[in-house]
Formats: C-alpha cells, sequence, structure tokens
C-alpha cells in the first residue's frame, strides 16, 4: 500500500464528501475508517435497536479495532481511489471520469 502524507488524506476526504451517489456499503466503510483515522477506536456504546443508521455506522467503526491512523488513512485513501479519486503531483487531486482527466488544485472543486 502506497505511503501518502496527510496533505492527500484531506484532499481524499473532500474529494469523499463531495460524492453524492455512493452505496450505503462504501459510505460505512468510508465513515469507520474517517472515525478510526481521527479518534482512534470506538469507545462509546453501541446504539439502541431503533436507531438503525446509528448501529450501522457504529458497526462500521467498531470492526477497525486496533487499527493505526496511518493504516485507517491509507486505507480511507485507497477507497476514495476506487470510485475516482487519484492523488497527482505537487498537491493536486486528478479525477478521472469518462476518459477525461480533471485536475483539482489543493482538494477544491
Amino acid at each position: 500500500m502506497a505511503a501518502f502524507g496527510d496533505g492527500v488524506y484531506e484532499d481524499a476526504t473532500q474529494y469523499m464528501s463531495k460524492q453524492k451517489r455512493l452505496s450505503n456499503e462504501v459510505r460505512l466503510d468510508a465513515y469507520g475508517l474517517f472515525k478510526q483515522a481521527g479518534v482512534g477506536d470506538n469507545g462509546s456504546v453501541r446504539p439502541g435497536l431503533l436507531d438503525m443508521v446509528g448501529r450501522a455506522k457504529w458497526d462500521a467503526w467498531h470492526k477497525l479495532r486496533g487499527m493505526s491512523a496511518t493504516v485507517a488513512k491509507q486505507k480511507y485513501i485507497a477507497l476514495a481511489q476506487t470510485i475516482g479519486f487519484n492523488p497527482g503531483a505537487s498537491g493536486t487531486a486528478e479525477l478521472v471520469r469518462g476518459g477525461e482527466t480533471f485536475v483539482q488544485k489543493g482538494g477544491s472543486a
């Protein structure tokens, strides 16, 4: 797995936050990795049965317990790459869609 700096991770989080058509599975994986990278192990109480969204998010984060922040960031970047994020050179992020490459400087759209 390639090592990237925090700048690439920040670009990836910005890219992922702007995606509107992600499956629930990808969203939950991204949520769990984001929380593990930023907070660490989940120490909260699992939400009740009636809070299905909260439980799904809790489970996605909890299954990553013990993973380091660095590994979580690397996996988050890899997940973002599977849906089109491509970290470019010198602080730019490239988005490839339909054979065209769009360059976003500084992670902004």
